[in-house]
Formats: C-alpha cells, sequence, structure tokens
C-alpha cells in the first residue's frame, strides 16, 4: 500500500509566527488542530484566518487569543462545511505596536 507522503512544515520568515500543523499540501478533513508557536516581545495577540488559495478579498477569521503560545496548539479549525479544494491558512501574531509576523501553508481540504 502506498505510505503517505511525509508531513513538511511551510517556511516561516517571522519567528514570532510559526505553523507545523498543517503541513504543506496535507488533505485535511473535519476539525484541523493547528499547531505552531505565537510569540512576540511586548505581544498583543495572535489569529488564524483562511481562503480559499488565490482567491482575492480578505481571509476568513478562525479564532483569535491575547495568550502566547510558546510551542502547542494555536486553535481548531473545521472545515467540515467547506467545499473541496485548496485553501490558504494564515496565523499572524501581532505586538502591542502594531508590528507583526505572518505564517501561511497551503492546504487541501477533502471530504472524508
Amino acid at each position: 500500500s502506498p505510505t503517505a507522503p511525509p508531513i513538511v512544515a511551510p517556511r516561516c520568515p517571522a519567528s514570532r509566527a510559526r505553523l507545523l500543523r498543517p503541513g504543506v499540501n496535507e488533505i485535511v478533513s473535519g476539525a484541523v488542530q493547528i499547531v505552531g508557536s505565537a510569540e512576540a516581545e511586548r505581544f498583543d495577540y495572535y489569529k488564524l484566518e483562511f481562503k480559499p488559495s488565490g482567491a482575492a478579498g480578505e481571509p476568513t477569521f478562525i479564532v483569535s487569543s491575547r495568550q502566547p503560545v510558546p510551542s502547542g496548539v494555536l486553535g481548531s479549525w473545521n472545515v467540515a462545511g467547506l467545499a473541496p479544494g485548496a485553501y490558504t491558512l494564515y496565523l499572524r501574531t501581532v505586538d502591542v505596536t502594531g508590528n507583526f509576523g505572518e505564517c501561511s501553508v497551503q492546504v487541501q481540504v477533502n471530504r472524508p
């Protein structure tokens, strides 16, 4: 039987916003646990958003928190109601001065 490809975490330029799971082009369905880190000097909040890959306009809000996460679960994303296809997940960490770090990853939403 074919083995699943290894999960590859996206390369994130900003140390204050890192995504570990889901990985690049990982096939996801149902409730997806988003794992990574969101912290910064003078941390204010982080938020998770998504939109169909390549789509114009603002992404859709998933969750935000005022608690920094050095490493662990950032939130849960329920993709059950989405049409199958490619979506981009965004993590943005914002500090009290309004500076931010961002990380994004494209995933493939599938029906279970």
